[in-house]
């Protein structure tokens, strides 16, 4: 599906006009999860970020995730695009690693 095509169908979407046949349907889930979420398409969503004594408790707390993910996370992004990002983030959706 071409780009152009793609955004006419967001912006459909987001009209409240339904979602084309032509858009795959791990796509037409996002889109529905986002918006039975209650995600604006308009706007971004906050961010929470630790500081201090929290993200130091945090950081403790996250080690064995981050020691047992690392080597999954590494050998994850040999198989990437050059200048791609793998991220590993806890069940709050905090991020613990990036490679």
């Amino acid at each position: 599906m071409k780009q152009d095509v793609i955004v006419r169908a967001w912006e459909q979407f987001v009209a409240g006009q339904g979602i084309p046949a032509a858009v795959r349907p791990p796509i037409a889930a996002s889109w529905r999860r986002c918006r039975s979420r209650g995600l604006s398409p308009h706007e971004r969503p906050a961010v929470e970020k630790l500081a201090g004594q929290e993200l130091e408790e945090h950081c403790r707390q996250a080690r064995p995730i981050a020691r047992i993910g690392r080597p999954f996370m590494e050998k994850i992004s040999r198989y990437t695009v050059p200048n791609s990002l793998v991220f590993l983030a806890d069940a709050g959706g905090y991020l613990v690693m990036v490679v």
